[in-house]
């Protein structure tokens, strides 16, 4: 959370850790050898995670939440003495000088930043959103109530839906990579018995439909006081939206309308890959990709702000006509939903991206993933000098990361996916790929299919991160653990290859067989054939993958299992090869 805030500060940890520590007295477990060369990150991180001396290491969920609302305000204010503002410098951007060297740009709002800015000052003019509006004023009423949606529900709920509706919630940091997956699935088939998903679990703590668990320590009397304050809440929200949206003419189009004006459009930008020194470089950011992505992150933010605040609308649409919304209208949940799904989860993932440090570079501030997938060695940010010309290379790096090099603007989300995990396995970041499959594989409402995990292409990219295990374990040690990771390994490679024709698509098939042979020559998933020579290049120790490898997109499964084969070759595995 710090970190996604542009806030992190060593200096203001060490601060901070000692003062937590001091609370913690002797029973801390902070006072154990073993954390006596632990940096200041990890013992605020260890203090939060023992509840703080709220339960120790046994802490609820509910201790740990409470512990670090008591450590962020903390953190919070120590920054702003260690780092207060202290002049303007004019120049282009105008800068911010800070105690402790730190220099700020200051930037003009993007679109959906503005809209941000005004549906705030909307909802403090006009607490319960009674206005009339007419025309594009109805696409600002609703980011106002998308706010209003956001600030009821409550930060921290916010980013739990965040997490949980990318995937980004599930750990796949677990000691073999064959069974990351395992309890995660068991998980969703136990769900899927069950008619609510999590966009209606929310939703219905927005509505009243669904009720905080009751604390053991709580008296009859707090009790009482609790679901009053909750009932009140629920009568709140409900005449809220009923407002809201009465006022609003077609509503339903409008909502459309919104959706439309939050759709990332590909923005021309080339790929990090287009440029090879970008992957194999191990440096740093420089002061103007720093502020660039910086500025990114806060569009992506903001976007993800206010698609949150739709997709919660949405669901409260979804549990009926209570909210307010016009009966012979619902029809549009079913349109609207899978398009504002994909901006939301795609604007999680995005902020992610912009945030989460690189691991396979090894130094003491190692790059963001986001330089990986976007060519931030291009003019347009490196000279970024104004505060406009600043707000563009934000606006262009955060949607070229959402939408890649598609100039067509039709690009699905597993199809980006792809590219991206593409992308972080060449780059040796298999933690982050690992992340990557977990938000694949994450449920999604209101879409037709179940989970897109199923895809050729995205379980070659699966296969490869099991594999990674391989390289860290012992043959004679782990022998066990190796041959389980190179099953689960073979097994997805297996399931890839089923979407690929037994036979070569050249030779051994007669002229006349016009039929067979245009079978044969059937097209394979586009996906998993510019996998196979994005894999087959690393392999051979070729930079550019070439488009004359398996022309037309056509490659037997024999080709197939040959690069599978090279592959394991190369990791030493003779078992799996």
């Amino acid at each position: 959370e710090i970190s996604m805030r542009g806030l992190m500060s060593e200096d203001v940890l060490e601060i901070v850790a000692r003062t937590t520590t001091a609370t913690m007295g002797d029973e801390s477990s902070m006072g154990d050898d073993s954390m006596a060369d632990a940096t200041a990150q990890d013992t605020l991180l260890a203090a939060a995670a023992t509840g703080c001396g709220c339960g120790g290491k046994e802490a609820s969920v509910s201790d740990v939440v409470r512990a670090w609302c008591r450590i962020a305000p903390e953190y919070a204010r120590a920054w702003r003495r260690a780092h207060a503002p202290i002049a303007f410098i004019t120049d282009a951007p105008t800068l911010l000088l800070r105690g402790g060297g730190l220099l700020s740009a200051l930037r003009v709002n993007g679109k959906v930043e503005d809209a941000v800015l005004r549906a705030k000052i909307t909802n403090e003019d006009s607490p319960m959103l009674k206005f009339n509006v007419t025309g594009k004023q109805a696409v600002a009423a609703l980011t106002a109530l998308f706010s209003r949606l956001n600030a009821v529900l409550g930060t921290s709920a916010c980013s739990a839906m965040d997490l949980i509706a990318s995937g980004l919630a599930t750990d796949t940091s677990c000691e073999s990579k064959s069974t990351a997956f395992d309890a995660r699935d068991e998980e969703i088939d136990a769900k899927s018995q069950n008619a609510q998903d999590w966009l209606e679990s929310f939703a219905g703590v927005l509505t009243g439909d669904v009720f905080a668990q009751v604390d053991s320590g709580e008296s009859e009397a707090q009790v009482k006081i609790r679901k009053a304050s909750h009932r009140a809440k629920q009568r709140l929200i409900i005449r809220l939206l009923q407002d809201a949206l009465s006022n609003i003419p077609e509503p339903e189009h409008a909502l459309r309308a919104c959706v439309e004006a939050l759709e990332v459009q590909p923005s021309g930008m080339r790929d990090a890959g287009e440029d090879a020194d970008v992957i194999v470089d191990a440096r740093g950011e420089t002061t103007a990709e720093t502020v660039v992505l910086n500025a990114a992150r806060q569009h992506a933010r903001a976007c993800l702000a206010v698609s949150r605040g739709m997709i919660l609308l949405l669901g409260c649409i979804r549990l009926g006509p209570k909210a307010g919304f016009p009966t012979a209208a619902l029809g549009i949940v079913s349109d609207v939903l899978p398009r504002a799904m994909h901006v939301y989860r795609s604007a999680v993932f995005t902020s992610w991206l912009l945030t989460a440090r690189r691991t396979s570079a090894e130094m003491a501030d190692p790059p963001r993933l986001a330089v990986v997938l976007a060519n931030v060695r291009d003019d347009f940010v490196a000279y970024a000098s104004t505060s406009e010309e600043l707000q563009i290379a934000g606006h262009t790096v955060a949607a070229h990361i959402a939408t890649g090099n598609n100039t067509s603007g039709g690009s699905s989300e597993v199809q980006r996916v792809v590219e991206i995990g593409t992308a972080l396995y060449a780059a040796g970041e298999v933690d982050a790929l690992g992340t990557l499959l977990a938000f694949a594989r994450q449920q999604v409402p209101g879409s037709e299919l179940a989970s897109s995990s199923d895809a050729p292409a995205l379980l070659f990219l699966q296969a490869l991160w099991v594999c990674a295990d391989l390289a860290g374990f012992n043959d004679a040690k782990d022998a066990e653990r190796r041959s389980r990771s190179v099953d689960s390994a073979i097994s997805l490679f297996s399931r890839s290859a089923a979407f690929i024709p037994e036979t070569s698509s050249s030779g051994g098939v007669d002229s006349h067989d016009g039929e067979q042979q245009r079978e044969q020559q059937r097209p394979v998933d586009a996906l998993l054939v510019q996998l196979l020579r994005v894999i087959r290049s690393i392999l051979i120790g070729c930079d550019d993958p070439s488009e004359e490898l398996y022309p037309g997109d056509v490659v037997s499964r024999l080709e197939y299992y040959e690069v599978v084969m090279l592959f394991f070759e190369r990791l030493g595995c003779a078992a799996g090869a």
